[in-house]
């Protein structure tokens, strides 16, 4: 084979691998676009809210997200997860469906259990009933959509997910323009509503433009058929929820042992990470289904490429954001803390964020690759680890120092956790091939 043949070959073996890299930038790029509008909205949301709230109702606000966290975390973990990482390497179209059909129905029961058990948890809280009902239809429905996102992730058309993002944004910002127009207060459940309207119209949009309006959903006699998923997805669940006791037992502890408006001061400093986490939910969502084809075809090399590059990057992009805070943190807190917590350390209370984030950033990777390994139960018991040392540090800690110091006890799960997957990556890939 002459030199000319040569290059010809290598250039028609380089140019297809090209072209998919360039589709997996796209891709990501679409849904990086996505949770950046849905970053930038939720930032810019908070920013007012936390300027015009009352410390309580701010406190409550705050915990909605993290009960709608909650409920994301089990429906993400018994439907979309599933959906992310068994449909993308099914070859026929036939079981694909079916098994698209199965996690949708799952998903449907799940919904309605997460909003019957926010319905009972508010009404137990005495909280007034336009806020319960506000409240718990907006957990409800957030929890719903991350398995619809979930579902576009899966078929690999984030353009989907990133119209449904956009759609949410818009129908949530007119419904809220509209109420401050008409002359109605900025309150709690007002925005809670909105929020809530913005994620069902962002539903129906996605599953429109997924299914063509023909989703069908099984009769729950076929739920049986979950069971061969369920032997998974069961500790798919610990995981989930263990990691969110792991980062956020300081919500439910402080709030129960303090009030809402303890919490407060550590739900305003936390605003400002909300971009970073965006970008890091991003890269799971693009980035677990192409995990997935490369686990299928027992493609070692890739896993390890995307988890180096994947460290290196967020490492390099959480130091610059933490330089960031440092230089500009005058301004930032004259504009954003001065006129509701100018009583609290809010200096340190960002510093201390910004330890934990730089942590969260480590996890998120080795988390990646274990999902789309399907090691779903080396994955839960490192959460599970993480969950009771945070649990009990944070607790120790709110009662023997008060409510600041339970970040002392987030840091150390997050570092805990960090340590344990990075090792446990290790050894799976290593024991796989």
């Amino acid at each position: 084979m002459s030199g000319a043949q040569h290059r010809a070959l290598a250039q028609g073996m380089i140019a297809p691998a090209r072209a998919q890299a360039g589709k997996v930038v796209l891709k990501y790029a679409m849904a990086l676009f996505g949770q950046a509008a849905l970053s930038l909205f939720h930032f810019g949301l908070n920013v007012v809210l936390v300027r015009r709230f009352e410390p309580h109702d701010y406190g409550v606000f705050a915990l909605a997200f993290v009960a709608a966290m909650m409920g994301g975390a089990l429906t993400n973990a018994l439907a979309g997860t599933p959906v992310s990482v068994y449909t993308p390497g099914l070859s026929r179209r036939a079981p694909r469906l079916y098994l698209e059909t199965l996690l949708s129905t799952v998903n449907v029961a799940l919904v309605g259990g997460v909003l019957l058990i926010t319905l009972l948890t508010t009404l137990a809280m005495h909280f007034p009933a336009r806020t319960m009902f506000a409240f718990s239809a907006f957990v409800a429905l957030y929890s719903a959509r991350q398995y619809s996102r979930s579902f576009g992730f899966a078929r690999r058309v984030p353009h989907v997910v990133l119209s449904g993002d956009l759609a949410y944004i818009a129908v949530s910002l007119l419904l809220v323009a509209m109420a401050g127009w008409s002359g109605a207060s900025l309150d709690l459940t007002l925005v809670l509503g909105a929020l809530a309207l913005g994620n069902l119209v962002a539903i129906g949009l996605e599953l429109r433009l997924l299914t063509g309006g023909r989703l069908r959903l099984l009769g729950w006699r076929s739920l049986r058929r979950y069971g061969d998923i369920w032997r998974q997805s069961r500790w798919a669940l610990i995981g989930a929820v263990t990691t969110l006791i792991a980062s956020q037992a300081h919500s439910f502890i402080v709030s129960v042992v303090s009030g809402p408006a303890a919490y407060a001061p550590l739900a305003a400093g936390f605003v400002l990470f909300g971009p970073v986490r965006i970008g890091l939910q991003s890269w799971l969502s693009v980035m677990r289904p192409e995990l997935s084809i490369a686990v299928a075809r027992r493609d070692r090399s890739l896993l390890q490429r995307i988890q180096k590059t994947s460290t290196v990057i967020m490492v390099a992009g959480m130091a610059l954001f933490g330089a960031a805070l440092y230089l500009f943190w005058g301004p930032i807190d004259a504009f954003l803390y001065a006129s509701r917590y100018s009583d609290a350390p809010m200096g340190w209370i960002v510093a201390g964020w910004c330890a934990v984030t730089l942590f969260t950033t480590l996890v998120a990777t080795p988390s990646g690759v274990l999902q789309s390994c399907k090691a779903f139960r080396v994955l839960a018991m490192g959460t599970v680890y993480g969950a009771m040392l945070s649990l009990l540090a944070v607790a120790a800690l709110v009662l023997a120092l008060g409510p600041l110091y339970s970040l002392l006890g987030i840091l150390l799960a997050e570092a805990f956790l960090a340590g344990y997957l990075a090792l446990a990556v290790n050894r799976e890939v290593a024991g796989r091939w």
